[in-house]
This record gives C-alpha cells, structure tokens and sequence, in this order.
C-alpha cells in the first residue's frame, strides 16, 4: 500500500508540476530570471516526488516475486558484503 501510494503521489502530482515549469520556462523564451521563478523552485520538490514513484514500481515489482532470478544472488551477496568488500579490495 505504501509503494502504491508513493506511484500515486509522484505520477499524479510530481510529473505534472515537472511539466508545468517546463512549459511555463519554456514559454518565457528560457530566459534566466524565468528558470528560478518557474524551474528552481518546483524542480526539487517534482523530482523527488518522480524518483519516489520510481522506486515504487521497483519495489512493487521486486515483491512480486517475478525478478527472483536476480534478487536472490544479490540478496545471498548482502549477506556477505564485508567478505565480498575484502575480496575485491584484494583482488583489484
């Protein structure tokens, strides 16, 4: 429910103000003052709200059970990761 309502939030609300400012920016000509009236103030807040929605869908899709091909390896490296870290530190 929680990755459902961080999809909800980023696609329903941060790709929209993300193409606001880019239309009302794009509007002005590009013209610097424009970017921080429009563009620097809304960027951060969309962005975060998008990259929110992204790691839902991957969360979703990852506790779906459908990638267990590739989680599994990883998970088995996580438990192992100081190991691993010294391996390669020696190796490379």
């Amino acid at each position: 429910r929680f990755y459902a309502l961080l999809i909800a939030a980023g696609l329903g609300i941060g790709v929209p103000l993300n193409y606001w400012a880019a239309t009302q920016w794009a509007a002005s000509g590009y013209a610097i003052p424009e970017f921080f009236r429009y563009v620097g103030g809304t960027t951060d807040p969309g962005r975060f709200l998008v990259a929110g929605a992204y790691v839902g869908i991957i969360m979703l899709m990852v506790k779906s059970g459908a990638f267990g091909w590739i989680t599994t390896p990883l998970a088995a490296v996580g438990r192992t990761a100081l190991s691993n870290y010294l391996l390669t530190s020696i190796l490379c």
